[in-house]
């Protein structure tokens, strides 16, 4: 809830990365049945190695057609499930999300028709709207994920040769936990800076409780042990794609830009705020671009943060200037229902814009 009030477009880049995994994933197996469903329920730890079941005896080590030990698992049937089963363990279905998506839709052309009458969109409607619009990407991505699956798939496999490398856990899931992939993701573009961008780790730790939970994981993304996947959780094109959503979110609130507010000062906040918003991707993902680029070509003995430290003093704080800004819209938003125009209690008719006789 906290993370969805205040950085939605995480959401959506959290979705969008699981999107693309999924989509890796269903496509390397898809010559044993697998589809995106199946990638989204492996990447939320839908299964899970144990030892504590009845062991499964057999007599050879991981094929060398396995490319890896998921694949191993599939091809001597530990893994057996199919998509139809995956879906009903979910807590949401096809009307579910087709009423839900309905819904968000049904708000948004309620406002365009609002504006295009000339009746008032006031800020919550706004704000709302931006919501509303990440919602249904957020969906989009996520139309093949199973929803609130309380168990996972037990995995009774033993390991009965020690010369193996593959070394197995208990309850042990074959998959991303979400904390800490999330982590990861936060630490990947720029390693140790992190340490260094105080205003980053007190959101880290903010966030912590929301993204807790889960069994001891394997990372299928990223290593070169027996469990990796060799597949990439990234895409060229994921960047450019959240950068967008960025600046559409921001975007819509610079609409109200001319708006007329309660006071003078909260038009002034509300549009300080709007561009912050707006502008924060255009700063923030180049300088994450540089700072890895650094990274992946440093030489030199100097270390990298001494290289980027000016630059770091002046970027490190926007994370929480834009949570200022967040906050503040979402207050104005608010502030502005005590003293609402009149248009703002009017309906739209619809007789203008459905053809009748």
């Amino acid at each position: 809830m906290f993370l969805s009030l205040l950085a939605p477009e995480l959401i959506v880049l959290w979705a969008l990365k699981q999107w693309f995994a999924a989509r890796q994933i269903a496509k390397k197996y898809s010559k044993y049945g697998w589809t995106k469903t199946h990638g989204h329920f492996l990447i939320m730890g839908g299964f899970a190695l144990s030892e504590d079941g009845k062991s499964i005896t057999r007599s050879k080590e991981p094929s060398s057609e396995a490319t890896c030990l998921l694949e191993f698992l599939i091809q001597h049937k530990y893994i057996e499930i199919t998509e139809d089963e995956i879906i009903a363990k979910s807590k949401s279905d096809f009307l579910t999300k087709f009423i839900a998506v309905g819904q968000t839709t049904w708000f948004i052309v309620q406002c365009i028709a609002r504006k295009a009458e000339g009746l008032v969109v006031i800020d919550l409607e706004i704000v709302t709207v931006a919501f509303a619009l990440l919602n249904i990407a957020t969906y989009a991505l996520w139309w093949n994920k199973p929803q609130r699956v309380r168990y996972p798939v037990k995995i009774d496999y033993c390991r009965r040769h020690a010369k193996s490398e593959v070394k197995i856990a208990k309850d042990r899931s074959i998959s991303t936990r979400a904390w800490t992939s999330f982590t990861d993701w936060i630490k990947e573009p720029w390693g140790d800076l992190i340490r260094d961008l105080w205003p980053v780790r007190v959101i880290i730790f903010l966030l912590r409780g929301t993204f807790k939970f889960g069994y001891n994981v394997v990372n299928l993304f990223n290593g070169k042990d027996y469990y990796h996947t060799g597949l990439e959780s990234n895409s060229p094109i994921l960047y450019p794609i959240v950068i967008t959503l960025f600046l559409i979110f921001g975007g819509v609130h610079c609409i109200p830009w001319n708006s007329t507010f309660p006071t003078h000062t909260e038009q002034i906040l509300w549009r300080v705020s709007a561009v912050t918003v707006t502008a924060f991707p255009l700063l923030w993902f180049p300088w994450l671009g540089v700072v890895r680029f650094l990274a992946d070509h440093h030489t030199s003995r100097t270390p990298i943060i001494l290289i980027t430290y000016p630059m770091d003093m002046l970027i490190s704080p926007l994370p929480l200037v834009y949570i200022w800004a967040r906050i503040t819209l979402i207050v104005i938003a608010f502030t502005e229902l005590r003293e609402l125009p009149p248009s703002a209690y009017q309906t739209v008719d619809w007789a203008r814009f459905i053809p009748h006789i």
